[in-house]
């Protein structure tokens, strides 16, 4: 996403990217807690050492 920062010039043509980097950031959540209640526990990216402790 920073690289295509300084590719738009306007903060109209900017929105858009926004709006899809987080639409990606939400479904990949998403897909992870259906994941984690429906078959095995998904381990989030951000948490991952934290839970690894937990679960020890």
């Amino acid at each position: 996403m920073k690289d295509n920062v300084c590719s738009c010039e306007k903060l109209f043509e900017y929105i858009p990217q926004i709006d899809r980097a987080l639409m990606r950031l939400r479904n990949n959540f998403f897909g992870d807690e259906y994941v984690s209640k429906c078959k095995s526990p998904v381990i989030l990216r951000h948490l991952k050492p934290l839970e690894e402790h937990a679960s020890s």
